[in-house]
């Protein structure tokens, strides 16, 4: 077996054995409790809601921003570098909003994106403030 093909071997098998970090690359996840905490101390911070127009009407957590996934482009260059823009959707994982905060981090170059774990759903069953269409 020639050495150059063994020693290639051996750091490979190496390689595979360092346990591998899932969220390596991904945006924070933050709990709820974590906004609101960052928010009582003063800590500038946007809760922003990914999902469509009409969901955000319907009902949304108190004081976020509409900034609908699909209109990032129109938006993104648009957001200021100092607070920390914590997404949210109603999806099951995550994903939208997830989606968001990577796209942002990766394409537009932001570091100051988060998402908020369990995001509406968490929010909601939490007991947590929120406005509904009419308020």
């Amino acid at each position: 077996m020639p050495a150059t093909w063994l020693a290639a071997a051996t750091v490979m098998t190496l390689a595979a054995r360092r346990p591998v970090d899932p969220r390596a690359g991904m945006p924070p996840l933050l709990t709820a409790q974590q906004v609101v905490d960052r928010i009582k101390k003063g800590l500038p911070t946007v809760i922003a809601d990914v999902r469509k127009p009409n969901a955000f009407h319907r009902r949304h957590i108190h004081g976020a921003v509409s900034l609908p996934h699909h209109t990032l482009k129109q938006w993104a260059g648009t957001l200021n570098q100092k607070p920390l823009f914590v997404f949210y959707c109603s999806c099951p994982h995550d994903e939208a909003s997830t989606g968001t905060a990577l796209e942002l981090m990766h394409t537009y170059h932001r570091q100051n994106v988060a998402v908020l774990k369990g995001g509406l759903n968490e929010w909601l069953v939490e007991n947590r403030p929120f406005d509904v269409a009419g308020d």
